[in-house]
């Protein structure tokens, strides 16, 4: 067999037992692929490639907007805006059967915005706890 074959398999080999002693998969598929590349080629390409693959993950434009997106969400909910987002949506849609419910989706999709967002408890979750909703209500429409 060929050497690089026999190498892959042995890299292999190596990785599932990193995650069978629970190292985090991206650790250890980057430490077996460090080690592959390194055998395989040599460290000089390596670490050349660390430089160059480092530079063009970090700048993606797609993902270089993520961060200003939460430094927006996080000034929206410290001016108030949030709040009064949700409060906006549930005069929309409070008066019905499920309404707040309803006002927590439509808030949702207008901040773009998870259940695991941090503001959220302080937004949506308080409102409808205060307004006796049953204790699963409100995280259904939110999840």
């Amino acid at each position: 067999m060929d050497d690089q074959f026999l190498l892959g398999l042995g890299g292999l080999a190596v990785l599932i037992g990193l995650i069978a002693i629970r190292v985090p998969i991206a650790y250890a598929m980057i430490l077996v692929g460090a080690v592959g590349t390194a055998l395989v080629f040599s460290p000089a390409i390596l670490l050349s490639q660390l430089k160059t693959l480092a530079f063009g993950q970090f700048s993606i434009y797609e993902l270089s907007v993520v961060p200003f997106f939460v430094l927006m969400g996080s000034i929206a909910t410290r001016a108030g805006l949030s709040r009064d987002l949700f409060r906006a949506a549930n005069a929309w849609f409070g008066w019905m059967r499920g309404g707040v419910a309803m006002s927590a989706t439509a808030f949702i999709s207008s901040q773009k915005v998870s259940a695991e967002w941090p503001g959220m408890n302080q937004v949506v979750l308080m409102p409808q706890r205060s307004n006796n909703a049953a204790s699963a209500t409100p995280l259904g429409p939110v999840e």
